[in-house]
């Protein structure tokens, strides 16, 4: 019988070795729910409670803002709000309610260090991708960008993580230099709409030299929650003034 090439012997030597260290870590530190740290047998997979706590965003919606609407009035149904203030995006949507849980990993996704929880609540927007991709053209996915000093400070940009994951799990574009801030803004937390749009207002800008990859694009912009709309219509107005055909919102979370 033929004898395995050294390096065939170190590439199987380096696997075994690989699902032993595996195994002594799933032993040590088992995998655990990351909303309430009971077992789960998976890695960064929810436990069944915290599951059915999720309250999930559901049709009927406002077929542009995605807006939970109290009555079924077709496909194409326009909520009154944005019938009045039509938003600079075309098209929005949000996976779930921005409370309990996912409040939860939100938050500790953002503030306490857990880029991880990126890749579970990715998955949560792909059913509005999917949607999109039987009648557009192919996607460019960005993040909303955070301004350099607080990207400096939290070391990683959380909706970054999840648009890099959507276009990877789809097999679109993502851009996550594309769209800039032009200044630090205060924190959206705790203001009056009117105060989040200007807050915003000219916040977002693309560099001159990248102008011409917006052109005739459609855009997917990524955030982690919509409460009034204000980030994303200001990134939508930017990215329109660029050249964009056509800009559509996914949020995980959404306040209404």
């Amino acid at each position: 019988m033929a004898q395995l090439k050294p390096e065939i012997n170190i590439k199987k030597n380096r696997m075994a070795f690989a699902k032993i260290i595996s195994a002594a870590i799933h032993i040590l530190l088992p995998p655990s729910c990351p909303g309430c740290r009971r077992p789960t047998g998976n890695i960064l997979s929810l436990c069944v409670d915290c599951w059915a706590g999720i309250n999930w965003i559901i049709d009927p919606v406002c077929a542009v803002s995605g807006v939970p609407l109290a009555y079924d009035l077709g496909a194409d149904a326009i909520s009154p709000a944005v019938l009045k203030n039509p938003p600079d995006y075309d098209w929005a949507r949000s996976a779930c309610f921005y409370d309990g849980v996912v409040a939860q990993l939100i938050r500790q996704m953002k503030f306490s260090d857990h880029p991880e929880f990126a890749y579970i609540m990715a998955r949560w927007l792909l059913r509005f991708v999917f949607s999109l991709e039987a009648k557009s053209a192919p996607f460019i996915f960005m993040p909303v960008p955070l301004h350099v000093r607080r990207l400096r400070m939290r070391r990683y940009n959380q909706v970054s993580i999840v648009a890099h994951e959507l276009a990877r799990l789809t097999g679109h574009q993502y851009a996550p230099n594309l769209l800039r801030r032009r200044r630090a803004t205060k924190p959206q937390t705790g203001l009056s709409s009117a105060q989040r749009g200007k807050n915003v207002r000219d916040a977002f800008f693309v560099p001159e030299a990248l102008r011409q990859e917006c052109v005739g694009r459609h855009i997917i912009l990524v955030d982690d929650v919509m409460t009034t709309g204000a980030t994303v219509n200001a990134c939508s107005k930017a990215l329109k003034a660029a050249g964009a055909a056509w800009v559509g919102v996914v949020t995980i979370g959404r306040v209404c």
